[in-house]
């Protein structure tokens, strides 16, 4: 653990270590990390309890699985649980620096990718937000269009009416001075 803290710290990297997996867990909880390198085999919580925090609680951090005790079916656990890759001790140190490199681009890579997919959740929850108020003002217009449309139909409906009763009026006036003329001779 110190060897490889001098060893990633010479390299440019700010790194915090953890005697177990329960302080490593502690630490987690106490601030953001971009990459965690941990020993699969540990007193109290083990790193497979350690992958499966992060997979819970931080899903974003890059997880380096390492083990003097490689099997294939500690290597194939260390996976399912999240690892990014699995090394065994002793390591290559060079090897070690490019797995922490990628798996470091893979966290950054991850993080930009779901903040990419949180942007655009957040342009979709807005846009689905300007359509819901442009329908409501649609549903607005088109009741004042039918409402409008109405008072067209009864205002033509009252010009007709007017028409029909301006060319029957004539007749009717007709009508009626003789029907008025007839009424005064029998009142005589």
């Amino acid at each position: 653990r110190h060897n490889l803290g001098v060893l990633l710290a010479g390299e440019g990297y700010r790194v915090v270590s953890a005697e177990d997996g329960a302080e490593g867990i502690r630490k987690l909880q106490e601030e953001p990390f971009d990459l965690v390198i941990t020993d699969v085999v540990m007193p109290k919580v083990d790193g497979f309890q350690v992958m499966e925090y992060l997979k819970d609680y931080a899903p974003d951090v890059a997880v380096v699985a390492i083990t003097a005790y490689v099997s294939a079916e500690s290597a194939i656990e260390a996976l399912r649980r999240g690892a990014y890759d699995y090394l065994a001790k002793p390591f290559d140190v060079d090897l070690m620096q490019l797995v922490v490199k990628r798996a470091l681009e893979k966290a950054r890579m991850q993080k930009a990718f779901h903040h990419y997919m949180g942007e655009l959740e957040r342009q979709v929850e807005e846009r689905t937000r300007h359509l819901a108020e442009a329908n409501i003002n649609v549903e607005q217009a088109m009741e004042e269009l039918r409402a409008t449309q109405e008072q067209v139909v009864q205002a033509e409906r009252f010009r007709a009416l007017g028409e029909v009763t301006a060319s029957v009026a004539p007749d009717l006036g007709d009508s009626l001075a003789i029907i008025v003329g007839v009424a005064q001779v029998l009142a005589k």
